[in-house]
């Protein structure tokens, strides 16, 4: 799929919310079935629809498949406010040249971005964001995964806080 943008309403605090449906995160990114070109997401609100019941439910994930075939490149997500999920931000495969631009993660049950992957996560630039009120880590990042070290994170004007333990983590 490419050029598919979602774009809501207002600013970023009265932006469009978009609720989780069950354990299921609102918005993935999946690139198991065919490349994901120049997509994204603009002026939208992730909302756990329930903190206390979904624990363990991800709010934004970009799931690419280990083997890298199917490109998960140019995504672009701008003025995104997300809240209250397990992981508010989760990186989990093969994601390359990614903006993040004016993103607010706030309130995650672990971490408010968590980079794990199973492939190739580099030249992603975070600008003018912010991942405060974590249970663990405002970021958290395992840097050597598969075999290859993630490069090129770029990390702009931007805050990580957490409740319990580090800010950010880097492994």
């Amino acid at each position: 799929h490419s050029g598919i943008v979602f774009r809501g309403q207002g600013g970023i605090s009265s932006a469009t919310i978009w609720r989780n449906v069950g354990a299921t995160a609102p918005v993935t990114f999946d690139n198991s079935a065919r490349g994901i070109v120049g997509s994204g997401l603009e002026r939208i609100k992730l909302m756990n629809q329930n903190a206390g019941t979904y624990t363990t439910t991800n709010g934004l994930v970009l799931s690419a498949e280990a083997t890298g075939l199917n490109q998960m490149d140019y995504l672009s997500f701008k003025d995104i406010y997300i809240l209250n999920f397990y992981d508010n931000i989760s990186l989990t495969g093969r994601s390359i040249w990614v903006d993040w631009e004016r993103v607010r993660c706030e309130g995650a049950l672990r971490d408010g971005l968590n980079i794990v992957g199973t492939d190739n996560i580099s030249q992603h630039r975070f600008n003018l964001c912010r991942f405060g009120n974590s249970a663990r880590h405002g970021v958290y990042a395992d840097l050597d995964f598969a075999g290859l070290t993630a490069t090129s994170m770029a990390f702009d004007t931007r805050t990580s806080e957490q409740k319990e333990e580090l800010g950010r983590r880097v492994t």
